[in-house]
């Protein structure tokens, strides 16, 4: 038996035959195209989570490179806090690779939205700590009295 006899309905006699037989098949690889897109999808929905866990580990073993001066604040901070509060009686060991973790964990957690906004607030705190300080005049010393 043909294989193309398989999928036909009936035999082809006339050329409105042929005509349905090809809007037939048109729609049925329509739908079968629809099925596959679905299909599709649906392994990108399953893979979803494989994904997250994938960017959560890249982030553990990589620094985000945005915002240098935020990075050292908080890389600072981290290692104060880290190694000599929380690892205080660790091993070496502990005290080198818990730190370089969390950092570059830590590194991809703030936003660029949020480094602007850190930003601005340090500046306006610089301004206003520069402003307060106040300038006085400039007096001249007295003059050294010669010891004997």
């Amino acid at each position: 038996m043909l294989s193309s006899a398989l999928f036909m309905t009936k035999k082809i006699s006339t050329y409105e035959d042929l005509l349905q037989e090809e809007q037939r098949l048109t729609a049925q690889l329509s739908s079968y195209k629809e099925l596959i897109k679905d299909d599709i999808d649906g392994i990108k929905q399953g893979l979803n989570p494989f994904k997250q866990v994938a960017k959560t580990v890249r982030s553990l073993f990589t620094r985000g490179d945005n915002g240098p001066l935020l990075n050292f604040g908080m890389n600072f901070g981290l290692d104060v806090f880290l190694k000599k509060v929380l690892l205080g009686r660790a091993s070496w060991v502990t005290k080198v690779v818990v730190p370089y973790v969390i950092k570059n964990y830590a590194s991809h957690l703030i936003t660029e939205d949020q480094r602007r906004n850190v930003a601005k607030s340090v500046s306006k705190f610089l301004t206003k700590f520069m402003m307060k300080k106040k300038t006085e005049p400039f007096e001249a010393a007295p003059p050294a009295t010669p010891m004997y």
